[in-house]
C-alpha cells in the first residue's frame, strides 16, 4: 500500500514506553517501518511516549535520506531543540510547551488536530500568536512545509 501515490508517508511508527508490547519487539517494528518509508520515498511520522534515546539511536543506525517527523509533540524546548540538531521536523496539536513551539524554524514545523476537536483554525491562530507572526503568514508556512514534504518527490 505504500507504493500507492495516494499514501503520503508511513506513519504512525512507534516507540512507546508505556505500551504494552515490549520495547525490542517495537524497535524491531519500527526500523521494519522506517526502512519501508525510505524505500518508498516517504516521510516518516512517528509516535514517541518516553523513548527519545531509542529513537536517536535507531536514526543513527538508519540515517534516513527522507524526513522524519515528531507526531503530537508536547515537550520541553530543551528536547525540541534536541530534536531539531538531529534533522526531526515537529507537529504541534492543541496542548504543548509554548517555548517549544517558539524556537521550531519555520521550515520544521507542522500543525495538527489529531489529539482533539479543535479546529485547525483555532490552532493557528493560536500558535501564530505565541510566534508572534500573522495567522496567514503561518498557515502559508505550513502549506509550504506540507508541498515540500508530502508532495514533492
Amino acid at each position: 500500500l505504500l507504493y500507492h501515490p495516494q499514501v503520503l508517508a508511513m506513519g504512525e511508527a512507534g516507540l512507546d514506553k508505556l505500551a504494552d508490547a515490549s520495547l525490542p519487539l517495537q524497535r524491531e517494528v519500527f526500523e521494519y517501518q522506517a526502512r519501508l518509508a525510505e524505500e518508498t520515498d516517504k516521510p516518516l511520522v512517528i509516535h514517541l511516549v518516553k523513548a527519545v534515546d531509542e529513537l536517536l539511536k535507531l536514526k543513527q543506525k538508519i540515517r534516513p535520506v527522507k524526513p522524519w517527523i515528531i507526531h503530537g509533540f508536547r515537550g520541553k524546548a530543551v528536547l525540541a531543540e534536541e530534536y531539531l540538531r538531529h534533522g526531526f521536523h515537529l507537529s504541534f496539536g492543541e496542548r504543548y510547551q509554548e517555548e517549544a513551539l517558539r524556537i521550531v524554524p519555520s521550515d520544521r514545523l507542522f500543525l495538527e488536530t489529531d489529539e482533539s476537536m479543535t479546529s485547525i483554525d483555532t490552532l493557528y491562530e493560536r500558535a501564530a500568536m505565541i510566534r508572534k507572526i500573522p495567522s496567514g503568514e503561518l498557515r502559508e508556512t505550513v502549506r509550504k512545509n506540507v508541498e515540500e514534504i508530502f508532495f514533492r518527490r
